[in-house]
């Protein structure tokens, strides 16, 4: 009665159910009746009477892992007891294929993580005993024990018994637990079972309950479904995630969404998981009143892989605040005259980088490549209306307030966030110079810049053209002259 494996092993073995234990977890029969299961000196109580009864087979101290009250902190115990079940294991194979349909950021959750929590599924046990909450649907008649299920408003206030404004009337529990209904097979009166709905389904029913389908909205329902896009942290496999395509599957026969991206947790500054409880939360409220909402924005898609747990770090935030102001310091040196075929070239790759990132949800890498290319704008001291556009634009995913905000003042129309986004020139992201080593006899004698996909005739005229390396074949024969485009000249003299 107090553990899955104790409970499982008792079956297997054709040992009875044996509960001496009340819901208020005290004893209800033996020495220790009246007793909480969890009072600290019944240990030693226990092992007493055991000794005493000749019923000690060995005593040992173990430390493990035990379950508290993430309110109270006391402790919990297992407890065994009547529940009402979906019988989701009947749906696995369809869940499982289900599954494979989805496309996992990062790809290990869905093929791994959540793979295995689907492989290793259970029978869902959705009824809670709350005083508040969404309830059970289901009636039981007093007199001949059928149940009922009702499947909506309509349907409950055509069965109700009494003048009931079911329509109108608030249905969570304990409200509804007034309504109650003629039995279908013998008319006596049927009573709503007591316990209320596990929160997830609520949450994994919300692809249907958001439209109040199937009652109407049908055509924008099938529109809509599946989803393309969710988020949540790795905490949900076996929560949020878990609901929507066990819901999902069983009532339309595919998932409920197409694309998933997971982010671990951010830890504290020391590494270690937030909790309200042990006071080492941070509070968005602050950052934002302190740095902005574009600087936390920013930071959070900033701070690494999101697929793995990352301590917060304040210098960071500020590291991204400073990133910002720089950007808002763009509009001091606009002007007309032209970037540099350098810099050109450069914000047409990371046109490219940032539209690949984004679309692969690589967000962080996305940022840092806006954070060189700003470099690069500072270090040519200029840019112009156009070139400041296309940065704000690639940056409005990440700090859209401020790129709004610029967008404005340089008389953009409308909004930037629904402008179309940047393209890139493939022959703009071609540098029209490399810089490639020169060697002597296999040693490394300097470098040279020559044009993008150079003849090697006019590579070698360079690089005998350079006063250093002429100077290391002054005298010498050449043997061999070789190049390998855009990599390298190597000269064999003697």
């Amino acid at each position: 009665a107090y553990g899955e494996d104790d409970n499982r092993v008792c079956k297997e073995n054709g040992i009875g159910f044996v509960n001496p234990v009340g819901k208020d977890g005290c004893y209800t029969t033996g020495p220790w009746k009246g007793t909480l299961v969890t009072d600290k000196d019944l240990e030693i109580e226990i092992i007493k009477w055991l000794k005493e009864n000749d019923k000690l087979f060995k005593k040992i101290k173990l430390t493990h892992d035990y379950p508290h009250c993430w309110r109270c902190h006391s402790p919990l115990i297992y407890y065994s007891k009547p529940a009402w079940y979906i019988r989701t294991t009947e749906y696995k194979d369809k869940i499982l294929e289900a599954n494979k349909t989805v496309s996992w950021h990062p790809d290990y959750v869905g093929t791994k993580r959540f793979n295995n929590w689907l492989e290793n599924m259970v029978d869902w046990g959705i009824s809670r005993n709350r005083y508040w909450g969404c309830p059970m649907p289901i009636w039981i008649c007093s007199s001949c024990g059928e149940k009922h299920v009702i499947g909506s408003i309509k349907e409950l206030d055509d069965m109700k018994v009494g003048d009931i404004d079911v329509k109108n009337m608030e249905l969570h529990r304990p409200y509804i637990d007034e309504v109650h209904i003629k039995c279908p097979k013998c008319n006596g009166i049927m009573n709503r079972v007591t316990d209320v709905m596990d929160v997830w389904f609520d949450s994994g029913a919300m692809p249907y309950a958001q439209c109040h389908y199937p009652f109407e909205n049908k055509e924008w329902f099938h529109k809509h479904f599946p989803a393309d896009f969710i988020a949540e942290g790795v905490d949900q496999t076996r929560g949020w995630f878990n609901s929507l395509i066990c819901i999902s599957t069983i009532v339309s026969g595919v998932s409920s969404f197409k694309n998933v991206v997971v982010n671990d947790m951010v830890l504290d500054s020391n590494g270690k998981k937030m909790s309200k409880s042990t006071g080492n939360i941070i509070d968005p409220i602050k950052i934002m009143e302190e740095y902005g909402a574009d600087t936390l924005r920013t930071y959070v898609l900033f701070m690494g892989d999101y697929g793995a747990a990352t301590p917060w770090s304040e210098n960071s935030v500020k590291g991204c605040k400073k990133f910002l102001d720089r950007v808002a310091g763009l509009t001091d040196i606009l002007s007309e005259e032209s970037v540099s075929d350098e810099l050109e070239m450069k914000l047409h790759r990371t046109i490219k980088k940032v539209s690949s990132d984004i679309e692969n949800l690589k967000f962080n890498t996305a940022i840092a490549s806006l954070m060189t290319l700003i470099n690069e704008i500072t270090a040519e001291g200029h840019l112009s209306k156009d070139d400041l556009t296309i940065f704000i634009k690639l940056l409005s995913p990440f700090a859209p307030h401020i790129c709004e905000e610029i967008w404005e003042f340089i008389g953009g129309e409308g909004l930037l966030a629904v402008s179309e986004w940047p393209k890139y020139d493939e022959g703009k992201t071609i540098a029209k110079t490399v810089e490639i080593g020169v060697q002597v006899n296999g040693k490394v004698r300097g470098t040279i810049v020559i044009p993008n996909g150079c003849e090697k005739e006019k590579a070698f005229e360079i690089a005998k053209a350079d006063e250093r390396i002429a100077s290391f074949l002054e005298g010498k024969n050449l043997i061999k002259e070789i190049y390998v485009p855009n990599k390298i000249v190597n000269f064999v003299a003697k």
